[in-house]
């Protein structure tokens, strides 16, 4: 019994490997170009940017916590509560769900943001 615990616990940073293939620059073609929001303006459009403890867009960061991957039939799925903000932390529940080459995140079931490519060179 001991060793078959032993050989779960060491299986589990295995598991957290699963979740590489989502890691890297997300977006439309206009995020991943960084085109600008507004002719003229100054800001631009920002790729999602994920890596094993957080994703950012832009300015926006947040510090993941992660929930075990599943593999469907069609990709990939898997959540992270996500710890958002710097002087007032707000919490969001995102679902990242990679079907073929397309990611969509999903934040607290409600707001999707997708269908978003990798962005070249990540």
């Amino acid at each position: 019994m001991l060793r078959l615990a032993l050989l779960i616990l060491a299986a589990g940073p295995a598991l957290a490997d699963d979740r590489a293939v989502l890691y890297g620059a997300w977006g439309t073609a206009e995020q991943c170009a960084r085109v600008l929001l507004q002719e003229g303006g100054s800001v631009p459009a920002e790729p999602f940017e994920i890596r094993a403890g957080w994703l950012r867009q832009g300015q926006f960061w947040c510090r993941l916590t992660w929930f075990p991957t599943e593999f469907r039939q069609n990709g990939l799925f898997t959540t992270a509560q996500a710890s958002c903000g710097e002087d007032s932390v707000r919490g969001f529940s995102v679902g990242m769900a990679l079907k073929g080459e397309e990611l969509h995140l999903i934040w607290n079931d409600r707001i999707v943001n997708g269908p978003m490519r990798r962005c070249s060179g990540n």
